[in-house]
């Protein structure tokens, strides 16, 4: 593992390589809550930066475990595309330090998108699979996301600036579900 100050400085200097998952199940998407920044505050999909010599597969299984609790995935896999997404911000600021007394060098992510889509696997797997996106509790669970995960509407994401349960989705939520018609690979978790 990386020390703080040497993430930063990477943060500060080079662009980031994330997978981020979109877990389909009956027209909904899965998403939670951002508990830090970039993206704090919004709803927004399940997603990990990739570590050196990891590929999408391991990037997925280990992001299913650690933010979903699902420590055996498998089923297919669909490649949406690679997004930039450019936020202002970092997750660097320190608990007494206030926005207005930092420099922020922002975040860049080099995101390739995956669909897992839950109604396409075996009846048996896919029940196991919801019984553990709802009873988990994310606060106790990753730091990434603040209590639980919830489905929202393909149709609600879609629109722009839309909200859910008076919670704002990020709008690179959408910008995955824009592009989910182009699909041009996949592979399975045996």
């Amino acid at each position: 593992m990386i020390s703080r100050n040497r993430y930063a400085n990477i943060i500060k200097d080079t662009q980031l390589i994330a997978c981020d998952l979109l877990i389909k199940h009956e027209n909904s998407i899965l998403l939670g809550k951002r508990n830090n920044a970039p993206a704090k505050g919004y709803l927004f999909n399940p997603g990990a930066r990739m570590y050196k010599h990891e590929k999408h597969f391991e990037t997925i299984r280990r992001l299913l475990d650690t933010e979903c609790g699902i420590s055996e995935p498998h089923g297919e896999f669909i490649y949406i595309g690679t997004f930039e997404h450019r936020y202002p911000n970092e997750n660097f600021t320190e608990p007494q330090e206030s926005e207005e007394h930092r420099a922020s060098f922002g975040t860049i992510y080099n995101t390739h998108a995956f669909l897992w889509d839950l109604d396409k696997l075996d009846v048996n797997y896919r029940e196991s699979i919801l019984t553990t996106l709802k009873n988990i509790d994310t606060n106790q669970h990753d730091d990434q996301h603040d209590g639980n995960f919830m489905w929202v509407p393909i149709s609600t994401i879609a629109r722009i600036n839309s909200s859910f349960q008076d919670i704002k989705i990020h709008p690179f939520v959408s910008k995955f579900l824009v592009n989910r018609n182009n699909m041009i690979q996949s592979f399975k978790i045996p």
